[in-house]
């Protein structure tokens, strides 16, 4: 749910003074390709919460996917961080311009990484083989 907040938070703002005027512009992570990280957390979150209450069975193989797109959320949202950081100005005056990351997407990549651990630990709770040992309490 907090990536979903974040998701419609400013991702990448620009804005340019000429003349005595500012013009500001920004974009959330509905824009361009960065939407698909926070779908895909949001789909995880929703599949997860039907684990909790039952509707769904918490297997092994359940659990590693949730991990799995956990993981791949928090990429996307990486990639979109650099996306941010490595878009260039849209106001047209590149030395008085001042574009780059906001906010939202820093936010979202935190949120994509604790839904990545949590998500790892839970598969790793469950008995799934992960490639690493993660961290962290362990359910008895």
């Amino acid at each position: 749910m907090s990536t979903l907040i974040a998701s419609l938070l400013p991702w990448w703002t620009d804005s340019a003074t000429s003349m005595g005027y500012t013009v500001s512009a920004s974009a959330s992570a509905w824009h361009r390709f960065w939407w698909i990280g926070p779908l895909i957390a949001v789909a995880v979150g929703i599949v997860y919460a039907l684990v909790i209450v039952k509707a769904v069975a918490a297997q092994p193989k359940t659990l590693l996917l949730l991990a799995g797109g956990g993981f791949a959320s928090f990429v996307l949202t990486l990639i979109s961080l650099i996306d941010t950081i490595s878009r260039p100005t849209g106001m047209g005056v590149p030395q008085l311009a001042s574009p780059g990351p906001s906010a939202g997407v820093f936010l979202a990549l935190v949120t994509t990484a604790v839904l990545c651990y949590f998500g790892a630990l839970a598969a790793q709770d469950a008995g799934a083989r992960l490639p690493i040992v993660i961290p962290g309490p362990r359910r008895e």
